[in-house]
């Protein structure tokens, strides 16, 4: 029977939820999944702490918008079977990734892990210029507290002066004329990462003097995880190819 409106939007709440809680999401095709299959795999994610389900493709895709991710819809062939993970990041590609090598209606097609990063970057420049910077990084850090943006990592740096060895850095020897100001912040929402990206942006108007125009970068990076694994070695076939180059 097909969903009401209502049921939908609950859907949807219910999928913006899990991929705002997620460390880690991943999808897998399926054709020909049965019921004694589903019912399989999720007791196998239970016991991992993961929640699995198939939902339709523009419903997926909605509530990973509403979350701040943008899915890849070419990805996203046939019926999607999504795994959720809350603890553990691997957990879900173990899991379903192993559940397909022994059931051939399960495909794995791809992940989405770790989140946004939101950076800005600007230079001050001229007597003071250290002290600016420093404010200018209070500056953000309080205004980011102050509209709600809880980053789960943020670095504010100072090039020039502990950007690479932070914090393990002396005071430079003699007051410095030009500094560099990095901000940057690890989030679950692309939303939020906009949101610290843009407070350096907007330090021209609202920060301290002296910061040089056209000196100004921001943006945000989706950041995807990389995990190294074991291929049992029967499962890799060695061959030798020679080919001639005329």
């Amino acid at each position: 029977m097909p969903k009401t409106r209502q049921e939908k939007a609950e859907l949807v709440s219910a999928l913006k939820d899990k991929f705002a809680r997620a460390k880690a999401v991943v999808f897998a095709r399926v054709s020909g999944y049965t019921m004694n299959e589903a019912n399989e795999l999720r007791s196998k994610a239970k016991a991992e702490g993961l929640d699995v389900m198939i939902t339709k493709k523009t419903l997926l895709e909605r509530a990973a918008k509403d979350a701040g991710i943008e899915l890849n819809r070419d990805l996203l062939e046939g019926s999607i079977l999504t795994a959720f993970g809350y603890d553990d990041e691997i957990a879900p590609a173990r899991v379903v990734a192993k559940f397909a090598k022994d059931h051939a209606s399960v495909e794995v097609s791809s992940g989405v892990l770790e989140g946004f990063i939101g950076e800005g970057v600007l230079f001050f420049g001229g007597p003071g210029a250290v002290e600016k910077a420093k404010l200018a990084g209070e500056i953000v850090t309080k205004r980011l507290d102050l509209i709600g943006v809880k980053p789960e990592e943020l670095r504010v740096d100072y090039i020039g002066i502990n950007a690479l060895f932070h914090p393990h850095t002396a005071p430079p020897a003699a007051p410095l004329r030009e500094v560099g100001l990095r901000v940057a912040g690890r989030t679950k929402a692309r939303a939020d990462a906009a949101k610290i990206a843009y407070e350096v942006y907007a330090l021209p108007t609202n920060g301290p003097s002296g910061i040089s125009a056209g000196a100004i970068r921001e943006g945000v990076t989706e950041v995807l995880g990389y995990y190294h694994t074991f291929i049992p070695r029967e499962r890799v076939k060695p061959t030798v190819a020679v080919v001639e180059v005329k």
